[in-house]
Protein backbone atom coordinates (compact mmCIF):
# COMPACT_ATOMS: atom_id res chain seq x y z
CA UNK A 1 0.00 0.00 0.00
CA UNK A 2 3.17 2.57 0.80
CA UNK A 3 4.34 1.69 -2.70
CA UNK A 4 0.32 2.91 -4.22
CA UNK A 5 0.86 6.08 -1.98
CA UNK A 6 4.68 6.37 -3.41
CA UNK A 7 3.52 5.13 -7.29
CA UNK A 8 -0.24 4.96 -7.59
CA UNK A 9 0.22 3.75 -11.43
CA UNK A 10 1.94 0.65 -10.27
CA UNK A 11 -0.88 -1.55 -11.55
CA UNK A 12 0.34 -4.89 -9.05
CA UNK A 13 0.78 -3.04 -6.22
CA UNK A 14 -2.56 -1.43 -6.65
CA UNK A 15 -4.30 -4.69 -7.48
CA UNK A 16 -2.87 -6.47 -4.49
CA UNK A 17 -3.88 -3.43 -2.20
CA UNK A 18 -7.34 -3.99 -3.41
CA UNK A 19 -7.90 -7.54 -3.25
CA UNK A 20 -6.63 -7.54 0.66
CA UNK A 21 -8.34 -7.07 3.03
CA UNK A 22 -7.82 -3.45 3.63
CA UNK A 23 -10.50 -3.01 1.28
CA UNK A 24 -11.36 -6.42 0.08
CA UNK A 25 -12.50 -5.80 -3.62
CA UNK A 26 -13.77 -9.45 -5.35
CA UNK A 27 -12.21 -10.98 -8.58
CA UNK A 28 -14.47 -9.53 -10.62
CA UNK A 29 -13.58 -5.93 -9.30
CA UNK A 30 -10.29 -6.69 -10.26
CA UNK A 31 -10.71 -8.04 -14.02
CA UNK A 32 -12.33 -5.03 -14.53
CA UNK A 33 -9.44 -2.61 -13.72
CA UNK A 34 -6.95 -4.90 -15.41
CA UNK A 35 -8.41 -4.60 -19.14
CA UNK A 36 -5.94 -3.78 -21.35
CA UNK A 37 -6.98 -0.08 -22.91
CA UNK A 38 -3.22 1.23 -22.48
CA UNK A 39 -4.48 3.26 -19.22
CA UNK A 40 -3.05 2.47 -16.15
CA UNK A 41 -5.23 0.12 -13.57
CA UNK A 42 -5.33 3.68 -11.22
CA UNK A 43 -6.39 5.30 -14.34
CA UNK A 44 -9.30 3.51 -14.58
CA UNK A 45 -10.42 2.79 -11.22
CA UNK A 46 -10.40 6.99 -11.24
CA UNK A 47 -12.06 6.90 -14.34
CA UNK A 48 -15.11 4.56 -13.13
CA UNK A 49 -15.27 6.14 -10.13
CA UNK A 50 -16.11 9.31 -12.15
CA UNK A 51 -18.11 7.97 -14.65
CA UNK A 52 -22.15 8.70 -14.05
CA UNK A 53 -22.91 5.27 -15.91
CA UNK A 54 -20.55 3.29 -14.63
CA UNK A 55 -21.30 0.61 -11.94
CA UNK A 56 -18.65 0.46 -9.35
CA UNK A 57 -19.32 -1.92 -6.29
CA UNK A 58 -19.12 -0.35 -2.58
CA UNK A 59 -15.79 -1.92 -2.10
CA UNK A 60 -14.38 0.09 -4.87
CA UNK A 61 -15.83 3.61 -4.25
CA UNK A 62 -14.69 3.35 -0.90
CA UNK A 63 -11.04 2.17 -2.21
CA UNK A 64 -10.82 5.42 -4.74
CA UNK A 65 -12.45 8.06 -1.53
CA UNK A 66 -9.83 6.78 0.59
CA UNK A 67 -6.92 6.51 -1.60
CA UNK A 68 -7.16 9.91 -2.58
CA UNK A 69 -6.97 11.14 0.65
CA UNK A 70 -4.50 8.95 1.60
CA UNK A 71 -2.07 10.26 -1.18
CA UNK A 72 -3.14 13.81 0.41
CA UNK A 73 -1.61 12.93 3.45
CA UNK A 74 0.83 10.70 2.70
CA UNK A 75 2.21 14.93 1.16
CA UNK A 76 2.30 16.43 4.70
CA UNK A 77 2.48 13.00 7.52
CA UNK A 78 4.90 11.54 8.88
CA UNK A 79 5.20 7.76 8.05
CA UNK A 80 3.77 6.43 11.52
CA UNK A 81 0.75 9.24 11.69
CA UNK A 82 0.03 8.02 7.76
CA UNK A 83 -0.19 4.17 8.55
CA UNK A 84 -2.07 4.98 12.26
CA UNK A 85 -5.01 6.99 10.22
CA UNK A 86 -4.83 4.08 7.48
CA UNK A 87 -5.23 1.23 10.94
CA UNK A 88 -7.51 3.53 12.40
CA UNK A 89 -9.64 4.29 8.99
CA UNK A 90 -10.24 1.04 7.59
CA UNK A 91 -9.95 -0.82 10.84
CA UNK A 92 -7.67 -3.03 9.94
CA UNK A 93 -6.90 -5.17 13.02
CA UNK A 94 -10.65 -6.04 12.57
CA UNK A 95 -10.00 -6.71 9.00
CA UNK A 96 -7.54 -9.36 9.21
CA UNK A 97 -7.97 -10.88 12.29
CA UNK A 98 -11.41 -12.00 10.66
CA UNK A 99 -9.40 -12.88 7.45
CA UNK A 100 -6.52 -14.93 9.00
CA UNK A 101 -6.90 -18.16 9.31
CA UNK A 102 -7.79 -19.00 13.18
CA UNK A 103 -4.82 -20.41 14.62
CA UNK A 104 -2.73 -17.24 13.24
CA UNK A 105 -5.81 -14.83 14.19
CA UNK A 106 -3.83 -13.70 17.40
CA UNK A 107 -0.46 -13.36 15.86
CA UNK A 108 -1.48 -11.70 12.72
CA UNK A 109 -3.17 -8.83 14.71
CA UNK A 110 0.07 -8.86 17.33
CA UNK A 111 2.51 -8.22 14.09
CA UNK A 112 0.60 -5.60 12.67
CA UNK A 113 0.94 -3.98 16.02
CA UNK A 114 4.86 -4.27 15.77
CA UNK A 115 5.02 -2.52 12.35
CA UNK A 116 2.92 0.55 13.65
CA UNK A 117 5.54 0.56 16.34
CA UNK A 118 8.16 0.05 14.19
CA UNK A 119 7.13 2.87 11.98
CA UNK A 120 7.17 5.68 15.11
CA UNK A 121 10.65 4.34 15.84
CA UNK A 122 12.05 4.53 12.14
CA UNK A 123 15.25 6.83 11.99
CA UNK A 124 14.20 8.00 15.20
CA UNK A 125 11.34 9.65 14.15
CA UNK A 126 13.18 12.04 11.81
CA UNK A 127 12.61 12.27 8.09
CA UNK A 128 10.23 10.20 7.89
CA UNK A 129 9.02 9.68 4.44
CA UNK A 130 7.45 7.29 2.38
CA UNK A 131 10.67 6.37 0.35
CA UNK A 132 12.99 6.44 2.84
CA UNK A 133 10.89 4.06 4.69
CA UNK A 134 10.33 1.52 1.57
CA UNK A 135 14.49 1.96 1.51
CA UNK A 136 14.68 0.90 4.97
CA UNK A 137 12.19 -2.20 4.64
CA UNK A 138 14.05 -3.57 1.42
CA UNK A 139 17.51 -3.27 3.17
CA UNK A 140 16.30 -5.68 6.02
CA UNK A 141 14.74 -8.09 3.53
CA UNK A 142 18.54 -8.15 1.65
CA UNK A 143 20.42 -8.51 4.92
CA UNK A 144 22.37 -11.39 5.83
CA UNK A 145 21.04 -10.93 9.33
CA UNK A 146 17.62 -9.87 10.52
CA UNK A 147 17.72 -6.64 11.43
CA UNK A 148 13.98 -5.60 11.11
CA UNK A 149 11.42 -5.86 14.09
CA UNK A 150 10.67 -8.91 15.99
CA UNK A 151 7.22 -10.66 15.31
CA UNK A 152 4.75 -9.44 17.77
CA UNK A 153 4.24 -11.33 20.86
CA UNK A 154 1.05 -12.96 21.49
CA UNK A 155 0.32 -11.95 25.17
CA UNK A 156 -1.18 -15.56 26.90
CA UNK A 157 -0.59 -16.95 30.14
CA UNK A 158 1.66 -20.12 28.93
CA UNK A 159 4.34 -21.62 30.98
CA UNK A 160 6.94 -21.02 28.11
CA UNK A 161 10.09 -19.76 27.08
CA UNK A 162 10.23 -16.53 25.45
CA UNK A 163 13.39 -15.25 23.22
CA UNK A 164 13.42 -12.17 21.99
CA UNK A 165 16.02 -9.01 21.29
CA UNK A 166 15.94 -6.64 23.67
CA UNK A 167 14.39 -4.31 21.61
CA UNK A 168 11.75 -6.51 20.92
CA UNK A 169 11.55 -7.02 25.13
CA UNK A 170 10.52 -3.00 25.25
CA UNK A 171 7.44 -2.36 27.86
CA UNK A 172 7.21 -6.31 29.06
CA UNK A 173 8.65 -7.67 32.16
CA UNK A 174 9.13 -11.56 33.30
CA UNK A 175 9.94 -13.09 36.59
CA UNK A 176 13.23 -14.53 35.58
CA UNK A 177 15.25 -13.06 32.57
CA UNK A 178 18.24 -14.60 31.07
CA UNK A 179 20.36 -11.85 28.74
CA UNK A 180 22.65 -13.70 27.00
CA UNK A 181 26.14 -13.22 25.09
CA UNK A 182 26.91 -9.92 27.38
CA UNK A 183 30.16 -10.51 26.39
CA UNK A 184 30.59 -9.44 23.27
CA UNK A 185 31.73 -6.12 22.55
CA UNK A 186 29.50 -2.96 21.01
CA UNK A 187 29.14 -2.71 16.85
CA UNK A 188 31.68 0.21 15.85
CA UNK A 189 29.13 3.11 15.50
CA UNK A 190 30.95 4.67 12.26
CA UNK A 191 30.14 1.83 10.16
CA UNK A 192 28.36 4.65 7.76
CA UNK A 193 30.27 6.08 4.95
CA UNK A 194 30.03 9.60 6.17
CA UNK A 195 29.14 11.77 9.50
CA UNK A 196 26.69 14.77 9.47
CA UNK A 197 26.13 17.05 11.72
CA UNK A 198 22.19 18.17 11.68
CA UNK A 199 19.85 18.63 14.47
CA UNK A 200 16.00 18.02 14.14
CA UNK A 201 15.29 21.66 15.18
CA UNK A 202 17.93 22.46 11.81
CA UNK A 203 15.87 23.28 8.36
CA UNK A 204 19.42 21.91 7.13
CA UNK A 205 22.88 20.19 8.21
CA UNK A 206 25.47 21.95 9.46
CA UNK A 207 28.03 19.57 8.24
CA UNK A 208 28.76 16.72 6.17
CA UNK A 209 32.29 14.60 6.03
CA UNK A 210 33.06 11.37 4.07
CA UNK A 211 34.50 8.47 6.27
CA UNK A 212 38.23 8.64 4.42
CA UNK A 213 41.17 7.46 4.76
CA UNK A 214 43.46 9.53 8.23
CA UNK A 215 45.40 11.46 6.10
CA UNK A 216 41.82 13.69 4.89
CA UNK A 217 40.30 13.79 8.17
CA UNK A 218 40.24 17.34 9.18
CA UNK A 219 39.43 18.74 13.20
CA UNK A 220 35.86 18.92 12.47
CA UNK A 221 35.32 15.36 11.36
CA UNK A 222 37.15 14.35 14.36
CA UNK A 223 35.03 15.90 16.66
CA UNK A 224 32.11 15.13 14.52
CA UNK A 225 33.81 10.96 15.12
CA UNK A 226 34.08 11.58 19.12
CA UNK A 227 30.39 12.82 19.18
CA UNK A 228 29.47 9.75 17.33
CA UNK A 229 31.45 7.52 19.39
CA UNK A 230 30.03 9.08 22.57
CA UNK A 231 25.84 8.82 21.26
CA UNK A 232 26.28 5.15 20.45
CA UNK A 233 28.21 4.33 23.85
CA UNK A 234 25.50 6.23 25.99
CA UNK A 235 23.05 4.36 23.29
CA UNK A 236 24.61 0.91 24.25
CA UNK A 237 24.27 1.71 28.33
CA UNK A 238 20.47 2.66 27.68
CA UNK A 239 20.36 -0.47 25.97
CA UNK A 240 21.50 -2.76 28.87
CA UNK A 241 19.10 -0.35 31.33
CA UNK A 242 16.42 -1.92 28.99
CA UNK A 243 17.95 -5.60 29.22
CA UNK A 244 18.55 -5.30 33.20
CA UNK A 245 15.19 -3.89 33.95
CA UNK A 246 13.09 -6.63 32.00
CA UNK A 247 13.32 -9.19 35.42
CA UNK A 248 10.97 -9.03 38.05
CA UNK A 249 12.69 -11.67 40.46
CA UNK A 250 16.09 -13.10 38.54
CA UNK A 251 18.31 -11.55 36.39
CA UNK A 252 20.96 -14.10 35.19
CA UNK A 253 23.73 -12.45 32.99
CA UNK A 254 25.76 -14.85 31.28
CA UNK A 255 28.73 -14.93 28.22
CA UNK A 256 31.57 -16.35 27.36
CA UNK A 257 35.04 -15.42 27.92
CA UNK A 258 36.88 -13.98 25.60
CA UNK A 259 40.03 -12.23 24.64
CA UNK A 260 39.23 -8.68 23.33
CA UNK A 261 39.88 -5.76 25.70
CA UNK A 262 36.76 -3.76 25.23
CA UNK A 263 34.52 -3.64 28.61
CA UNK A 264 31.56 -5.76 27.67
CA UNK A 265 27.79 -5.64 29.27
CA UNK A 266 29.04 -8.54 31.46
CA UNK A 267 32.17 -6.61 33.18
CA UNK A 268 29.58 -3.55 33.61
CA UNK A 269 27.41 -5.89 35.53
CA UNK A 270 30.21 -7.14 37.80
CA UNK A 271 32.02 -4.06 38.37
CA UNK A 272 28.68 -2.86 39.18
CA UNK A 273 27.80 -5.64 41.97
CA UNK A 274 31.73 -6.04 43.28
CA UNK A 275 33.38 -8.91 45.42
CA UNK A 276 31.89 -7.92 48.35
CA UNK A 277 28.57 -6.84 47.54
CA UNK A 278 25.80 -9.26 49.55
CA UNK A 279 22.48 -10.50 47.13
CA UNK A 280 21.39 -12.41 49.71
CA UNK A 281 20.65 -15.75 50.99
CA UNK A 282 18.19 -18.24 49.24
CA UNK A 283 16.21 -17.39 52.12
CA UNK A 284 15.71 -13.96 52.09
CA UNK A 285 14.95 -14.40 47.95
CA UNK A 286 12.56 -17.12 48.81
CA UNK A 287 10.77 -14.96 51.36
CA UNK A 288 10.20 -11.69 49.41
CA UNK A 289 9.40 -13.34 45.97
CA UNK A 290 7.14 -16.46 46.61
CA UNK A 291 7.62 -17.56 42.52
CA UNK A 292 11.27 -19.25 43.95
CA UNK A 293 9.31 -20.89 46.55
CA UNK A 294 10.89 -24.51 44.59
CA UNK A 295 14.11 -22.99 45.08
CA UNK A 296 16.08 -25.36 47.65
CA UNK A 297 18.85 -23.90 49.80
CA UNK A 298 22.33 -26.04 50.42
CA UNK A 299 24.57 -25.57 53.17
CA UNK A 300 26.66 -22.74 53.13
CA UNK A 301 24.45 -21.79 50.10
CA UNK A 302 24.23 -17.96 49.21
CA UNK A 303 24.51 -15.69 46.53
CA UNK A 304 27.85 -13.41 47.59
CA UNK A 305 29.78 -12.85 44.53
CA UNK A 306 29.36 -12.63 40.48
CA UNK A 307 31.47 -15.69 39.09
CA UNK A 308 33.63 -14.89 36.80
CA UNK A 309 34.27 -18.45 34.76
CA UNK A 310 31.78 -21.51 34.18
CA UNK A 311 33.45 -24.68 33.69
CA UNK A 312 31.81 -25.73 30.11
CA UNK A 313 29.59 -28.36 30.34
CA UNK A 314 29.45 -31.27 27.80
CA UNK A 315 30.80 -30.71 23.68
CA UNK A 316 29.02 -28.87 20.92
CA UNK A 317 28.34 -30.88 18.58
CA UNK A 318 27.62 -30.26 14.70
CA UNK A 319 24.17 -28.86 13.94
CA UNK A 320 24.01 -31.09 10.94
CA UNK A 321 23.52 -34.96 11.44
CA UNK A 322 26.14 -35.88 8.57
CA UNK A 323 28.83 -34.40 6.11
CA UNK A 324 26.10 -34.84 3.66
CA UNK A 325 23.94 -32.85 4.70
CA UNK A 326 25.80 -29.89 5.37
CA UNK A 327 27.46 -29.68 2.12
CA UNK A 328 23.42 -29.19 1.05
CA UNK A 329 22.79 -25.94 3.01
CA UNK A 330 26.28 -24.63 1.86
CA UNK A 331 24.84 -25.72 -1.89
CA UNK A 332 21.82 -24.03 -1.35
CA UNK A 333 23.59 -20.76 0.05
CA UNK A 334 25.98 -20.93 -2.79
CA UNK A 335 23.29 -21.13 -5.56
CA UNK A 336 21.18 -18.17 -3.63
CA UNK A 337 23.75 -15.68 -3.40
CA UNK A 338 25.13 -16.80 -7.55
CA UNK A 339 21.56 -16.73 -8.61
CA UNK A 340 21.51 -12.95 -9.24
CA UNK A 341 24.34 -12.58 -11.65
CA UNK A 342 24.07 -16.08 -12.96
CA UNK A 343 27.33 -16.90 -12.06
CA UNK A 344 29.54 -17.55 -8.64
CA UNK A 345 32.91 -15.92 -8.22
CA UNK A 346 34.61 -14.74 -4.97
CA UNK A 347 35.40 -17.89 -3.74
CA UNK A 348 37.83 -16.79 -0.90
CA UNK A 349 35.37 -14.41 0.70
CA UNK A 350 32.30 -17.11 0.38
CA UNK A 351 34.39 -19.42 2.24
CA UNK A 352 35.36 -17.09 4.97
CA UNK A 353 31.73 -15.55 5.04
CA UNK A 354 30.11 -19.33 5.39
CA UNK A 355 32.90 -20.57 8.04
CA UNK A 356 32.85 -23.99 7.12
CA UNK A 357 35.29 -26.96 6.72
CA UNK A 358 37.55 -26.73 4.02
CA UNK A 359 36.94 -29.96 2.86
CA UNK A 360 32.65 -29.57 2.85
CA UNK A 361 32.91 -25.89 1.57
CA UNK A 362 35.02 -27.10 -1.75
CA UNK A 363 32.52 -29.60 -2.06
CA UNK A 364 29.44 -27.72 -2.03
CA UNK A 365 31.19 -24.92 -4.08
CA UNK A 366 31.97 -27.80 -6.86
CA UNK A 367 28.43 -28.41 -6.75
CA UNK A 368 27.12 -25.08 -7.06
CA UNK A 369 29.55 -24.09 -10.22
CA UNK A 370 28.02 -27.48 -11.83
CA UNK A 371 24.24 -26.44 -11.09
CA UNK A 372 25.01 -22.68 -12.76
CA UNK A 373 26.95 -23.99 -15.47
CA UNK A 374 24.77 -26.81 -16.71
CA UNK A 375 23.41 -26.75 -20.17
CA UNK A 376 20.04 -28.17 -18.24
CA UNK A 377 19.74 -25.81 -15.59
CA UNK A 378 21.85 -22.53 -17.19
CA UNK A 379 18.37 -20.54 -17.80
CA UNK A 380 16.83 -20.99 -14.31
CA UNK A 381 19.66 -18.65 -12.98
CA UNK A 382 20.57 -16.29 -16.17
CA UNK A 383 18.35 -13.05 -15.37
CA UNK A 384 18.19 -12.67 -19.22
CA UNK A 385 15.89 -15.48 -19.47
CA UNK A 386 13.61 -15.27 -17.21
CA UNK A 387 11.01 -12.89 -16.78
CA UNK A 388 11.30 -13.04 -12.67
CA UNK A 389 12.63 -15.06 -10.10
CA UNK A 390 12.54 -15.81 -6.43
CA UNK A 391 14.25 -18.01 -3.88
CA UNK A 392 13.48 -19.57 -0.74
CA UNK A 393 9.55 -18.45 -1.68
CA UNK A 394 7.72 -18.88 1.77
CA UNK A 395 3.84 -19.63 1.83
CA UNK A 396 1.21 -20.58 3.41
CA UNK A 397 -0.66 -23.83 2.54
CA UNK A 398 -4.77 -23.74 2.36
CA UNK A 399 -4.32 -25.94 6.14
CA UNK A 400 -2.26 -23.13 7.77
CA UNK A 401 1.51 -25.06 6.90
CA UNK A 402 4.38 -23.16 6.65
CA UNK A 403 6.01 -24.19 3.26
CA UNK A 404 9.16 -22.91 1.79
CA UNK A 405 9.97 -23.82 -2.47
CA UNK A 406 13.83 -23.10 -3.00
CA UNK A 407 13.50 -21.50 -6.08
CA UNK A 408 10.62 -19.98 -8.35
CA UNK A 409 11.39 -19.11 -11.92
CA UNK A 410 8.69 -17.05 -13.97
CA UNK A 411 9.26 -17.51 -17.53
CA UNK A 412 7.29 -15.48 -20.23
CA UNK A 413 4.50 -19.04 -21.45
CA UNK A 414 5.49 -21.20 -17.38
CA UNK A 415 6.44 -21.52 -14.43
CA UNK A 416 9.06 -23.51 -12.88
CA UNK A 417 8.98 -24.97 -8.89
CA UNK A 418 12.47 -25.78 -8.56
CA UNK A 419 14.03 -28.04 -5.56
CA UNK A 420 18.04 -28.05 -4.96
CA UNK A 421 19.81 -31.78 -3.64
CA UNK A 422 22.82 -32.46 -3.46
CA UNK A 423 23.17 -36.70 -3.15
CA UNK A 424 26.69 -38.40 -3.06
CA UNK A 425 25.47 -41.44 -4.82
CA UNK A 426 24.20 -39.52 -7.37
CA UNK A 427 26.66 -41.23 -10.29
CA UNK A 428 26.39 -44.32 -8.82
CA UNK A 429 22.15 -44.90 -7.84
CA UNK A 430 19.92 -44.52 -10.71
CA UNK A 431 17.77 -41.43 -10.81
CA UNK A 432 14.61 -42.42 -10.05
CA UNK A 433 15.43 -44.08 -6.79
CA UNK A 434 17.25 -41.24 -5.37
CA UNK A 435 14.60 -38.72 -6.64
CA UNK A 436 11.56 -41.09 -5.05
CA UNK A 437 11.95 -39.71 -1.38
CA UNK A 438 11.47 -36.14 -2.66
CA UNK A 439 8.36 -36.85 -5.58
CA UNK A 440 5.43 -36.29 -2.59
CA UNK A 441 7.00 -32.70 -1.44
CA UNK A 442 7.52 -31.65 -5.00
CA UNK A 443 4.13 -32.44 -5.72
CA UNK A 444 2.68 -30.62 -3.25
CA UNK A 445 4.55 -27.70 -3.90
CA UNK A 446 3.17 -27.80 -7.98
CA UNK A 447 -0.35 -28.56 -6.77
CA UNK A 448 -0.25 -25.64 -3.90
CA UNK A 449 1.15 -23.19 -6.84
CA UNK A 450 -0.89 -24.45 -9.18
CA UNK A 451 -3.72 -23.51 -7.13
CA UNK A 452 -2.65 -19.61 -6.80
CA UNK A 453 -2.25 -19.29 -10.52
CA UNK A 454 -4.48 -21.36 -12.06
CA UNK A 455 -4.37 -19.92 -15.54
CA UNK A 456 -0.43 -20.05 -15.80
CA UNK A 457 1.79 -23.52 -17.09
CA UNK A 458 3.36 -24.78 -13.61
CA UNK A 459 6.18 -27.32 -14.25
CA UNK A 460 8.41 -28.74 -10.98
CA UNK A 461 11.72 -30.19 -11.10
CA UNK A 462 14.84 -31.66 -8.81
CA UNK A 463 18.29 -30.07 -9.56
CA UNK A 464 21.02 -32.34 -7.99
CA UNK A 465 24.71 -31.20 -7.40
CA UNK A 466 26.03 -32.66 -10.84
CA UNK A 467 23.89 -30.54 -12.73
CA UNK A 468 21.72 -32.82 -13.59
CA UNK A 469 17.44 -31.70 -13.57
CA UNK A 470 15.12 -34.34 -13.08
CA UNK A 471 11.17 -33.21 -13.91
CA UNK A 472 8.00 -34.40 -12.18
CA UNK A 473 4.47 -34.66 -13.99
CA UNK A 474 2.75 -33.90 -10.80
CA UNK A 475 -0.25 -34.33 -12.40
CA UNK A 476 0.71 -38.01 -12.00
CA UNK A 477 3.36 -38.36 -9.42
CA UNK A 478 6.36 -39.87 -11.75
CA UNK A 479 8.85 -38.67 -13.26
CA UNK A 480 9.29 -37.56 -16.55
CA UNK A 481 11.76 -39.37 -18.92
Amino acid sequence: MLRVLTYPSSDIDLLQVLRSPIFGCTNNDLQMLAMSDGNTAWERLISAGESAGSVCSSELIDAIDSLNYWLSLARRLPIHDLLDQVFHERSLLDRYSLAALPHLRDQVVENLKSFLEYSLDFNAGRYQTIPSFLRELSSIRRSFVAEGPDEGLVQKKQNLVRISTIHGAKGLESPIVFLMDATSSAKNPLTNKFLTDWSPDDLSLRDFHFCGSKDYQGDRFRELRELEIELAEKEDLNLLYVALTRAKTMLFVSGVEKNSKDRTWYDLVREALGNENQLGDVDTIRHSNPICNDVHQSEGDSISEMPTSVEAIGNRESRFTSREIEIGVLMHRLLEWGCGAGALDRQGFWRSKLKAPVENFDAAWLAAQSILSSRECRRFFDPDSYQSAVNEMSYLAANGTLRRVDRFVEFQDESWVLDFKFSSGIDSSPLEKIAKPYIDQLTQYAVDLSAVWPNKIIRSALIFNTGVLVELDWGTGKLRP
